[in-house]
């Protein structure tokens, strides 16, 4: 066994020779996913589209108004005016 020692050690430190490679490939992958994926939604959101046409004649920045005002006020129905819009605070 003593004398199969060194071919052990050898085999040992080639497999991690080559799962650091392996690791370095998978990484590397990975960012070019991603690179890939940021360049998509950076073209998406440029784009506009139908992600950012009114619903039901609700725009997004009139959507994001009302749900400004109404976590303000702790989500209170009751605490809008008479036209339905929460008091600045």
């Amino acid at each position: 066994m003593v004398e199969a020692a060194p071919g052990m050690v050898s085999q040992a430190q080639q497999m991690g020779a080559q799962a650091q490679e392996m690791a370095a490939a998978q990484q590397a992958a990975a960012q070019q996913q991603m690179a890939t994926a940021q360049q998509a939604s950076d073209q998406a959101m440029s784009a506009g589209g139908a992600d950012f046409e009114p619903i039901a004649g609700v725009s997004l920045e009139q959507f994001a108004t009302i749900s400004k005002g109404l976590a303000a006020h702790g989500y209170d129905w009751e605490k809008r005016d008479r036209r339905g819009n929460y008091p600045l605070s």
